[in-house]
């Protein structure tokens, strides 16, 4: 795995960062070649690929797609007005190579779930699981994690 610098929400080197909800572990190879001609569903919205993540064996796979890839990536229309998460096809080829990490499901539900987080609006719920997910895949320190509109855990 390549290490990224962040700057503005975003990874040096025109990186895409891409999530999926599975109801099961993801198993390389497990798709067959005709299925990911036609493309793979996913989103920029860590909330929006966990609803899709049901179950107790859920798991949301990350994916970072450089500018150079070689399968081709398309934004898909998902909603009417533009508004909330973007959702992306993933075509021509299998995506393996940019799988970054597959972490449970429940794992990610508590942390949204937590007190002062369960009622944050979903957007502000994404950014959460973003910054869990950054830290969790760079394996850094949660002490020190940031956490947006001045929440902080507290130790009972």
């Amino acid at each position: 795995m390549a290490e990224y610098e962040i700057q503005d929400g975003r990874r040096k080197g025109a990186v895409t960062r891409l999530y999926r909800g599975l109801s099961r572990t993801y198993r390389p190879g497990q798709l067959d070649r005709e299925k990911l001609l036609q493309g793979t569903n996913f989103t920029d919205c860590p909330m929006a690929a966990l609803a899709y993540a049901r179950g107790r064996n859920g798991v949301l796979l990350v994916v970072d797609v450089p500018e150079n890839a070689e399968i081709i990536v398309s934004q898909a229309i998902w909603s009417l007005d533009g508004s909330g998460p973007k959702r992306y096809m993933l075509r021509g080829g299998s995506f393996d190579a940019y799988i970054v990490a597959q972490i449970p499901a429940k794992e990610l539900r508590a942390e949204v779930r937590k007190k002062g987080v369960r009622a944050l609006p979903e957007t502000a719920k994404s950014r959460i699981l973003v910054g869990y997910l950054e830290k969790r895949i760079s394996g850094a320190s949660f002490d020190d994690m940031a956490w947006p509109y001045g929440l902080v855990p507290r130790q009972l």
